[in-house]
């Protein structure tokens, strides 16, 4: 309650008294109360009171409040539309860093998955190359002894013939090094083919009676069966344990002998088995498994929501007038209505700026742990980069490793079948080496084309013959046979040229050769009454020669 002054002690009795004469009604009053109404007019609307002053001053302070909030609006919104568009930047840079790091996990998870692949491979492929060396080493070891001394061949085994003499043991030992033994004979024709490389040396057999003198037997320890010996042999001179092939006149019989003497010697490789057990190894297909752990930060921002302290005070409530005191003025009740709109607006800001501030506070927090996270998915980008350009190096050196294995495997493979082709040349037919070249004599006949044909099936072609030593070399092979060579005139009578298309130089044909008595094109070798060509019809059917040049 607002407290009376004086001036409104006085306009209040000057009201009362209006009021009893009114009452009273004395109209002899009638223009004193006139008068009293006129001095409390002019005592009201007379200069400024405190009160409206008051009015005033307070409308100034909330309209500058007003204004104050306003301004903290304004830069509350631009600073919350700023730091938005920067958190939507942040976010579309963070889900493309997220897009990038995972398409670099899904690169890096390929590229192992290929690395443990070719590592596989890898590992494969240095098994089948250890294999190829076994496997050629074991048709080495068969073919070496070709390089080093006389070699032949005879069903499904090879001999050696030295070039050297030792004792009976020594002989044997030497065998055993190189995987053989000394000569077991089964057959009549094994021993003719073995008489016809011996020429007129003598050679150790692996045929002994050292455990019990009369009762010969092999080094396999079979017993004699079937025996070729000379006239009187064998006879026991002088403690003869010990089996040896001579030359005698036109057959090659045995001799028993002392086994401290020194002979050449003979060795007997079989090796049909050889041939078809080979085994090779073949890429597995076994699935390569991997697990791969992928870990994601994907952090999700979430809202906080700040603890808030409100801060209110007290509203001053005007002081209400006086409930004695008359109706207000029209300008009285506009200050009044005034003053409520303004301090309605002046609440409307308060509660704007408070609304602007939680949000701005909230996001700022969002955006620093949007930061915080695309930070960490930026180092973490970062060394998975790394890990994906190591893994590059390694998948790039195992590449390499690989490659030089397929080289290694490849030139094993082809040494390994060269080999193989050279065995498999003389299993089924006679086979015997002379200078850097096999040759193979067939059991069959067949006309000239299909015997170069069966050559060629076997990796080689009918023999050239480029000098005297080896067309005499050819014919002590051939026996009474008579065989094809790789010589013909087929495209231009006359003109005889050998099947690799160089013409003919050096020839060995027989007295009154070539004739081409019915259209004879084709050459063929004989040794009877020593070694010559001649002309033959090229569809009739003979043996064949191959030839096959190794080198190692």
């Amino acid at each position: 309650m607002f407290r009376r002054s004086s001036e409104q002690e006085d306009m209040v009795v000057v009201i009362y008294e209006i009021v009893d004469n009114v009452e009273g009604h004395d109209p002899d009053t009638q223009d004193e109360d006139a008068d009293a109404v006129r001095r409390l007019e002019v005592q009201h609307t007379g200069g400024d009171t405190a009160w409206s002053r008051c009015y005033r001053v307070t409308a100034v302070c909330v309209v500058l409040l007003c204004v104050l909030l306003l301004t903290a609006v304004t830069v509350l919104w631009i600073k919350f539309t700023i730091l938005n568009t920067e958190n939507n930047q942040l976010k579309t840079s963070y889900n493309t860093l997220t897009i990038e790091r995972d398409q670099l996990q899904a690169s890096y998870n390929n590229l192992t998955i290929e690395r443990h692949q070719l590592q596989a491979s890898d590992n494969t492929l240095t098994k089948e190359r250890d294999q190829l060396k076994r496997e050629r080493g074991g048709y080495w070891s068969t073919l070496d002894p070709c390089y080093k001394g006389g070699y032949f061949n005879f069903d499904s085994s090879f001999y050696y013939m030295s070039n050297e003499e030792k004792n009976w043991e020594e002989s044997r030992q030497d065998c055993r090094e190189k995987g053989a033994d000394l000569v077991i004979i089964n057959s009549k024709e094994e021993q003719v083919v073995i008489g016809n490389q011996l020429g007129s040396s003598r050679a150790w057999i692996g045929l002994s009676d050292g455990a019990v003198e009369g009762d010969w037997k092999w080094v396999d320890g079979t017993s004699l069966t079937t025996a070729y010996w000379a006239k009187e042999e064998p006879n026991d001179d002088g403690d003869e344990d010990c089996a040896e092939m001579i030359n005698s006149p036109n057959r090659k019989l045995w001799n028993d002998n002392k086994c401290s003497h020194e002979a050449l010697w003979i060795c007997e490789k079989r090796v049909a088995q050889f041939f078809y057990r080979l085994q090779m190894f073949h890429r597995s297909s076994d699935r390569v498994e991997m697990v791969v752990e992928i870990y994601e930060s994907t952090d999700t921002v979430r809202g906080h929501d700040p603890d808030t302290e409100k801060e209110g005070g007290d509203t001053k409530k005007a002081p209400d007038t006086d409930p004695n005191r008359g109706g207000d003025t029209a300008w009285s009740r506009c200050y009044r209505v005034t003053a409520v709109c303004v301090v309605l607006l002046c609440v409307l800001l308060l509660t704007a700026v408070t609304v602007l501030w939680i949000k701005f506070t909230i996001l700022n927090t969002e955006n620093n742990r949007l930061q915080t996270s695309y930070n960490t998915l930026t180092i973490e980008r970062d060394q998975l980069q790394a890990s994906y350009n190591n893994l590059t190096e390694e998948r790039d050196q195992l590449q390499t490793s690989f490659n030089n294995l397929t080289i290694e495997r490849d030139q094993l493979q082809r040494e390994r079948d060269g080999y193989r082709s050279t065995l498999d040349l003389c299993y089924k037919g006679r086979c015997f080496n002379f200078d850097s070249s096999f040759y193979y004599m067939s059991n069959e006949e067949k006309n000239w084309e299909e015997s170069r044909q069966d050559c060629r099936n076997k990796g080689a072609d009918l023999v050239i013959i480029n000098s005297k030593e080896e067309q005499e070399f050819i014919g002590k092979q051939l026996g009474s046979s008579r065989a094809w060579i790789g010589l013909s005139d087929r495209a231009e009578e006359g003109k005889w040229k050998w099947e690799d298309g160089t013409p003919l130089t050096t020839a060995f044909w027989a007295t009154g050769e070539p004739n081409n008595t019915d259209d004879e094109d084709c050459a063929e070798i004989f040794s009877s009454n020593g070694n010559f060509w001649n002309d033959q019809k090229c569809s009739n059917n003979k043996h064949w020669i191959c030839e096959r040049r190794v080198s190692q």
